[in-house]
């Protein structure tokens, strides 16, 4: 681990450690904070076209649904024309 300054607790004791591990933690969130990864953009547009895809097939599915639900309602008889007894 590099971190930048000197630790005020000693690293071998618990405490010294927490310490170090705390420094480190600080010093990648201030590094991160003024670099902005370039591939942020690129995972955006990725998850955008994912979506459109999903949202596409399921107006697909739906519109078909739909369709084949109309063709048998219009389909039914609903006469009352069904078969006579005996």
């Amino acid at each position: 681990m590099a971190v930048q300054g000197s630790t005020r607790l000693n690293p071998s004791t618990p405490l010294g450690y927490a310490e170090l591990l705390i420094r480190n933690r600080v010093h990648r969130a201030r590094s991160r904070s003024f670099e902005r990864p370039r591939d942020v953009g690129a995972s955006v547009v990725e998850w955008v076209v994912i979506s459109a895809l999903v949202i596409g097939v399921a107006v697909a599915v739906a519109t078909a649904l739909t369709t084949k639900l109309r063709n048998t309602v219009t389909n039914l008889d609903v006469t009352g024309g069904g078969s006579t007894g005996p």
